[in-house]
């Protein structure tokens, strides 16, 4: 039997809210039925919501909440001013012990501030991190997906344990292979920061290989691939527009037909994202989710539940950097 698992679902981000997280509900919870929903909406919603789930009544409970983040709104400055708005409230029932995870659609930003204030970050992790698995090759985690612009060594040392979290907990991978994303494979490539990164990989990430291009992505010999969330987020975008425009041609068969439909996931938002280093599962999703999407969303949290996610993060991040590197908040802290 599965293990129960519990997911708040801030259902009034995206396009289409509130029926992309009411189909979406509905489909996970029929499909799994060790999973329960905490559905969280303003009362009109809930009351609409209410009559389209009570075919799977007995596994939702019904919290209430101020609005969406707006689009164009600043989501650091509206959720000071509206600490009801729905997404704050989702991961609110991470950090009272009511849901095992949250998770809301739309604008991206606002789930990533929303875990960060609510539910702070762990030991040793100064920056939260998002990672998925490309659907290339043999699907490398990639991390970071865009949460931090830029990251020193220290950082991308972070972001490799929490890339090598996911790989365990999401794929199976008991020892993940670590790549560097560099402009090259000799020692000596990259940016100051990255070499410097290097050095750092090579005395504390087990199964570090080196250095891997853009291009080592689809080979398969990386479990993990670490970079900045610049750099990382331009070779998704790169990724997607590539697969959107092999899917426009068509025409494919065999073998590259099953390949271009793989990558369909990132052309269609479908590319499951977990926010990784705070305290709990929480996964944002596109703003252009439909119920389906959704519904992935969903079973694809319920599977970091179950895998462990965040007890393998706290592992992996107390490996890696050990006694050698201690937080820097932490020293902050000691010099005040």
């Amino acid at each position: 039997m599965s293990l129960p698992v519990r997911i708040a679902v801030d259902a009034l981000g995206g396009d289409y809210a509130p029926q992309a997280a009411i189909g979406g509900v509905l489909q996970a919870l029929k499909a799994d039925t060790a999973l329960s929903v905490q559905f969280v909406a303003t009362p009109d919603v809930l009351r609409r919501a209410e009559q389209q789930l009570r075919e799977v009544s007995g596994q939702v409970t019904f919290v209430t909440s101020g609005a969406a983040v707006p689009d164009g709104d600043h989501p650091a400055v509206y959720l000071r001013r509206h600490p009801d708005a729905s997404i704050a409230v989702a991961v609110g029932q991470v950090k009272e012990g009511a849901a095992d995870a949250a998770l809301g659609v739309g604008h991206t930003g606002s789930v990533m501030i929303a875990a960060r204030w609510i539910l702070g970050t762990l030991p040793g992790i100064e920056r939260p991190a998002a990672a998925g698995a490309l659907p290339i090759g043999a699907e490398p985690v990639l991390v970071d997906l865009g949460t931090s612009a830029e990251a020193d060594a220290r950082e991308l040392l972070t972001f490799a344990a929490l890339g090598s979290a996911y790989a365990r907990a999401l794929k199976g991978v008991e020892q993940p292979r670590v790549a560097l994303l560099s402009n090259g494979r000799e020692r000596g490539k990259g940016t100051r920061v990255v070499q410097a990164a290097y050095d750092l990989f090579r005395e504390r990430v087990p199964n570090f290989i080196g250095y891997r291009e853009a291009n080592d992505m689809v080979e398969g010999d990386a479990d993990v691939v670490v970079a900045d969330g610049y750099i990382g987020n331009l070779v998704l975008k790169w990724m997607e527009g590539i697969a959107r425009r092999l899917i426009e041609i068509g025409g494919a068969t065999g073998e590259l037909a099953a390949q271009i439909e793989r990558m369909r996931d990132m052309t269609l938002s479908r590319l499951p994202i977990a926010l990784l280093g705070v305290p709990g599962v929480v996964m944002p999703g596109h703003g252009r989710s439909q119920p389906a999407d959704v519904a992935r969303l969903l079973m694809r949290a319920s599977d970091a539940v179950r895998g462990r996610l965040p007890e393998l993060v706290r592992q992996e991040v107390a490996h890696f950097l050990g006694e050698v590197l201690p937080s820097r908040a932490g020293e902050e802290g000691e010099d005040a």
